[in-house]
């Protein structure tokens, strides 16, 4: 054998044991964990910094929280970065968003506790291309949550399964939910309390009910300037599984839009269809359906604009027996209900020689569909069709511009 041969040979051999002790130092000392390294990146962040998550599915036992101004969170640009929280102790949230000008996109959150992600408290947000969805344990109660928050912009949202709400806007105004896609849900999308915002080019489709507004009685801030357009909004007809004590227990199923309470509000160019109930269903609150206290805000909802949607095959299989006999008194046993549906309560202090101002009403053009009143104060005793009352138009609100 030559010298040259038994060089190499021992340089290989020298080789074999580096690499050998190479991997078992790292079998002793294992790889850091992202919830770690997140951790630890979000302590030492500074404000407009980027931190990049890697594709993957990651385990987190704790709740990740973004205090840093102008910070953004990025999972991978194929959208495989996914958090699952089934291991989470606590009920807070599981991605909470706590500074002005913070930025999400790209994640994937999965089996969070309670809800999915909050924006709490901000002025100025944007979350992008985010999902929040149920695989392994019961769901949350809430998907996406903006709280008391100004100029926030939810772009290609995808919520499946929360056992309460799929996107809730609370006290928060200048919020865009467009090209998002809730299903699965009780209620698929809740306005509440929430002024000058724009939900649109949306799906919402196999909730409980698929998009509400809604003064609730106990809020301070009233329900004022909502857009809904171009939203796809069918087939909300999930039974209704929320606890007795819970305000959601008296969702009525099968309702594409509910309008409870606010002013202000404008419900156009929507594409609406298999809603068993009704499409559209206009009502006042008079008191928290839950505590049963009278509300603090006005509870009629005013200056409503129903236009140039279009209607399917909705209002069939109404919910409830009342509805059920409305139905079939009314419009016979092979009859629907109309598209739009009104508890046909008004403000008598408002009235003009016992008129209610044209500016002031639920106005749907002669054209389109016509309205049922349906007496529920005086538990639906003399229900109507009601087609001169509600033929008017009203000037369109402004569209919703987010700086920043």
């Amino acid at each position: 054998m030559s010298c040259l041969r038994l060089v190499r040979i021992a340089v290989l051999l020298c080789l074999t044991v580096v690499f050998a002790a190479c991997q078992g130092d790292n079998d002793v000392q294992p790889t850091q964990s992202l919830q770690e390294r997140l951790v630890q990146q979000l302590a030492a962040a500074e404000s407009g910094e980027q931190i990049d998550l890697p594709a993957g599915q990651f385990q987190f036992d704790e709740a990740i929280k973004l205090t840093v101004t102008g910070l953004t969170l990025a999972g991978s640009e194929d959208g495989d970065t996914v958090l699952s929280f089934v291991g989470q102790q606590t009920d807070e949230a599981s991605v909470q968003l706590l500074a002005d000008g913070i930025s999400v996109r790209n994640l994937r959150i999965t089996d969070a506790r309670n809800t999915g992600m909050r924006v709490d408290g901000v002025q100025s947000a944007t979350l992008s291309a985010v999902q929040v969805q149920w695989q392994d344990v019961d769901a949350g109660p809430r998907g996406i949550v903006v709280s008391d928050s100004r100029r926030v912009l939810l772009d290609d949202i995808t919520v499946h399964g929360a056992t309460e709400t799929g996107i809730l806007l609370r006290s928060s105004a200048a919020v865009v939910v467009r090209q998002s896609r809730v299903n699965g849900s009780l209620m698929g999308i809740d306005v509440r309390n929430s002024q000058h915002s724009d939900l649109h080019s949306n799906v919402v489709v196999d909730n409980t009910q698929g998009i509400r507004i809604i003064n609730a009685p106990t809020e301070t801030l009233s329900a004022y300037a909502i857009r809904l357009f171009d939203n796809d909004i069918m087939r909300n007809n999930k039974d209704n599984t929320a606890a007795e004590a819970s305000e959601l227990a008296e969702l009525w199923r099968g309702i594409g839009v509910q309008i409870a309470g606010g002013d202000a509000i404008e419900v156009y160019g929507n594409r609406m269809a298999e809603n068993d109930t009704a499409d559209i269903y206009v009502r006042t609150v008079m008191i928290d359906d839950a505590t049963q206290q009278p509300s603090v805000l006005d509870p009629y909802p005013e200056s409503i604009y129903v236009h140039d949607n279009q209607y399917g095959d909705s209002g069939m299989q109404p919910d409830g027996f009342k509805l059920k006999w409305l139905r079939w008194t009314l419009f016979g046993f092979g009859g629907r209900l109309p598209p739009v549906i009104w508890d046909g309560q008004l403000d008598r202090t408002k009235q003009i020689n016992d008129l209610t101002p044209i500016h002031l009403r639920l106005c749907v053009p002669e054209d389109e569909s016509p309205v049922l009143n349906l007496d529920q104060a005086n538990g639906f005793a003399n229900p109507q069709v009601e087609p001169n009352w509600h033929q008017c138009r009203l000037p369109s609100l402004p569209g919703v511009t987010i700086n920043g």
